[in-house]
């Protein structure tokens, strides 16, 4: 593994397919692939790892709360079968509440618009998604990251990917067959194949924007590193 590995042109996905001068390898691929698990992957294990902590200090050591206070914060993989389910059900939901009320003060007490309406909701989630890629910008400013205003990107993108999935949902029932309707087992089947489309779609959406917002980092970090042993082989 090479730091050119996780360069600019590196995370460029679909102008590459049909790229005769620096066409997409299958090492790239692969590399992706492994990306989006160990991206995920590594999320989750440290934020577990933190709440499991935060938990045993407050119910064993300081006897603060009781087990069923400390409920897991992520929820099954299987349900990841759509990016709005990847984030409701499986993800965790610390700072959606708080993040959901900043949301509904700004939908209705500054843009006045009306509770529960189709636009107050899309703003909410909207909202949601932006703060969380501001916060996620903001740590990465602190840690050094050089693309920082990548995690505000990445987050509005899973917005619009969720708002596509509500579009191509509300198009499949519109289209829906009446035959569906009269035979349960042809709806099971097609509910069945959603499923597979489903989680296809979510892994091929991390496969393609993780690295526009994650590539940056390492390889600014790695560069960081180089020009720091470079630093310090001059000095000796």
């Amino acid at each position: 593994m090479q730091i050119e590995d996780f360069g600019p042109t590196k995370q460029v996905f679909f102008r590459r397919l049909l790229s005769t001068t620096n066409p997409m390898t299958c090492r790239e691929v692969m590399m992706r692939a492994v990306f989006v698990f160990y991206w995920v992957l590594g999320a989750v294990t440290q934020l577990d790892a933190a709440h499991t902590a935060l938990s045993i200090i407050s119910v064993l050591v300081f006897r603060f709360n009781n087990p069923e206070d400390w409920p897991g914060i992520f929820g099954s993989p299987s349900d990841c079968w759509s990016i709005r389910r990847f984030w409701g059900q499986f993800w965790h939901q610390i700072v959606v509440r708080p993040y959901t009320n900043y949301g509904t003060f700004i939908s209705r007490k500054i843009f006045g618009l009306r509770p529960g309406s189709q636009f107050d909701k899309i703003l909410v989630i909207f909202i949601i998604f932006f703060f969380s890629g501001v916060l996620h910008s903001v740590v990465s400013w602190q840690l050094g990251d050089r693309n920082y205003s990548g995690d505000i990107w990445w987050f509005c993108l899973n917005f619009a990917a969720g708002s596509l999935e509500v579009v191509a949902s509300q198009l499949q029932r519109a289209v829906g067959s009446k035959a569906d309707q009269r035979d349960p087992s042809i709806r099971q089947t097609g509910i069945a194949w959603s499923k597979v489309f489903g989680f296809a779609w979510v892994f091929f959406f991390l496969f393609w924007s993780l690295p526009k917002s994650q590539y940056p980092k390492i390889y600014g970090h790695v560069q960081d590193v180089l020009s720091e042993m470079a630093l310090s082989n001059m000095d000796n």
